[in-house]
C-alpha cells in the first residue's frame, strides 16, 4: 500500500515538474516571437517604403503663381506726357508693367525723303543719322531691363496709308514694308529692342490695304493685337485656329474730352478684367491718352489720371490671382500654351516634368508654371536643389514648378 502511495506521489511530481517545463519553454518562445515583432515594425519605421514606387502623378500647365488670368497694358501712339504719367504710376503699383506701342516717326527724327535712310536691295531698311526726338526717352532707355516697361511697333507713320503705295516717303510700292519691317528695324536700332509683335492701329481693318499689310505682318511679327474686344485671347482659342495668333483682342478704353472722368466708368474697365479671370484669358487694355484730371484734350481718345490710377490699382490689388506681363511675354505664355505637350516621368527616385511645343526655341523660351502631383507621404520637396512648397487642395498634394519648353525639364523629388 505504502508504495502505491509513493509511486502515485512520484508521478504527480513528474507530471507537475513537465508542465512547469513546457509553460517556461512556451513563455520563452512568445517572448521572442513579441520582440522579433517589435523589432521589424521599427526597421518599417525607420526605412519606410519609397513613396514613388508605384505613384502615377498628374500635371497641368498654369498661369505664374496660378493666377485666374492676365492683364497687359499698351499704351498706343506713346505721346511723351503719356508716358512721363504712366511711368509715375508704374512707381505706385508694383506690379504694373507697361507695353509701349511705338509709332516711329512721332519719335524719331528721320527725314521723309529719302535722305537719312534708303530702302535696300534686299528688302530691308537702313536709317542713318537718326536720333531720338525727346530727351526723355534717352533717360527711360538707360533704366530699361525689359522687366518693368518693353516696345512693340505701332507701325512707322499711323498713317492711313496703302489707299496709295505710289510716293509716301519716297519709296515706291514699298509704303506697306516701311510700315511693318521698317517700323521693326527702327525701334532695335533707336530703342535697343527687336520688337516681336505688331499693334495694329484701330482703323486697320477698315482700310483697303489689309489682306497685304496683314501679309507683311505674318512674315515679319509672331503676333497682332487687334481691337476686338470679343476675341477670347486663351490658349484654346489661339491652338484653335493660327490666324488668332493675329486677332489678339484688345479693350481700347476712352472717355469724354471735356477733361471731366465719367463717374463709374472704371467699373466696366474691371468688369472686363473679371471677365478673362473667369475663363483663364488675357485682358489687353489699349490706351492713349491719359490726361491730368482737369484737362481736356479735343477729338482724342483720352482717359484721366484717376481713372488711370483706380484701374491700376484694382488689379494690384488682386494680387496673385491676377498676372501682370508684358505684352510680348503674354503672346509667348500663351502661344506656348497653345502648344505644350506635357509628360512627367517617374523613374522611382525622382519626378521629372517636361514640356515640348510647336515653337521657335530661339524666341519662344519662356518657362511654363506646372502643377505637379506629389505622393501625399511627402513632407518636403525639391526641385534641382530648390525649396518647394507643398500645396493640397481637395486631397491632392502638389508643387509648382517652372519649366522651359524644348529642355531636359526640371526634375523633382520629396522625403
Amino acid at each position: 500500500m505504502k508504495h502505491n502511495v509513493f509511486q502515485k506521489i512520484t508521478a504527480a511530481v513528474l507530471s507537475a515538474l513537465m508542465l512547469l517545463t513546457a509553460a517556461s519553454c512556451a513563455g520563452g518562445n512568445a517572448g521572442t516571437n513579441d520582440t522579433s515583432e517589435k523589432e521589424e515594425t521599427q526597421m518599417t519605421q525607420e526605412t519606410p517604403q519609397n513613396a514613388l514606387e508605384g505613384f502615377e502623378s498628374s500635371a497641368k500647365l498654369v498661369l505664374p503663381h496660378e493666377a485666374k488670368g492676365t492683364v497687359t497694358y499698351v499704351i498706343d501712339d506713346t505721346h511723351k506726357e503719356v508716358a512721363m504719367i504712366a511711368e509715375d504710376l508704374a512707381e505706385k503699383y508694383p506690379s504694373l508693367k507697361i507695353t509701349f506701342a511705338i509709332i516711329v516717326s512721332f519719335l524719331v527724327s528721320v527725314q521723309k525723303s529719302g535722305g537719312n535712310y534708303a530702302y535696300n536691295e534686299d528688302g530691308t531698311f537702313s536709317f542713318k543719322g537718326s536720333n531720338l526726338k525727346y530727351g526723355y526717352w534717352d533717360k527711360l532707355l538707360k533704366s530699361y531691363d525689359g522687366k518693368r516697361f518693353s516696345f512693340d511697333s505701332h507701325t512707322y507713320s499711323h498713317a492711313p496709308w496703302g489707299i496709295d503705295d505710289t510716293t509716301d516717303y519716297g519709296f515706291p510700292a514699298n509704303t506697306i514694308q516701311l510700315e511693318t519691317l521698317g517700323s521693326k528695324q527702327a525701334i532695335k536700332q533707336f530703342f535697343g529692342v527687336e520688337p516681336l509683335a505688331m499693334i495694329e492701329p484701330g482703323t486697320g481693318n477698315k482700310l483697303n490695304y489689309r489682306p497685304y499689310f496683314l501679309e507683311q505682318v505674318k512674315k515679319h511679327y509672331y503676333g497682332m493685337r487687334t481691337t476686338n474686344k470679343d476675341a477670347k485671347n486663351t490658349p484654346d482659342y489661339f491652338a484653335a485656329n493660327v490666324n488668332n495668333r493675329y486677332n489678339i483682342g484688345s479693350f481700347m478704353i476712352v472717355d469724354r474730352t471735356d477733361g471731366v472722368p465719367t463717374p463709374g466708368l472704371v467699373d466696366s474697365w474691371k468688369s472686363y478684367i473679371d471677365s478673362k479671370l473667369r475663363i483663364g484669358g488675357w485682358a489687353c487694355f489699349c490706351i492713349h491718352h491719359i490726361r491730368h484730371d482737369g484737362s481736356g484734350l479735343a477729338n482724342q481718345q483720352v482717359i484721366y489720371e484717376s481713372q488711370a490710377d483706380e484701374l491700376f490699382g484694382y488689379t494690384e490689388s488682386l494680387g496673385d490671382d491676377v498676372w501682370v506681363a508684358l505684352f510680348d511675354d503674354a503672346m509667348k505664355y500663351y502661344f506656348e500654351m497653345s502648344t505644350a505637350d506635357l509628360k512627367v516621368e517617374n523613374d522611382g527616385e525622382k519626378l521629372t516634368v517636361k514640356i515640348t511645343d510647336g515653337e521657335p526655341d530661339e524666341v519662344f523660351d519662356f518657362p511654363l508654371w506646372v502643377n505637379v502631383q506629389v505622393p501625399e507621404e511627402w513632407t518636403e520637396a525639391y526641385a534641382d536643389g530648390e525649396v518647394l512648397e507643398i500645396k493640397e487642395k481637395n486631397g491632392r498634394h502638389y508643387v509648382l514648378v517652372e519649366v522651359a519648353p524644348d529642355t531636359d525639364g526640371v526634375s523633382v523629388t520629396g522625403k
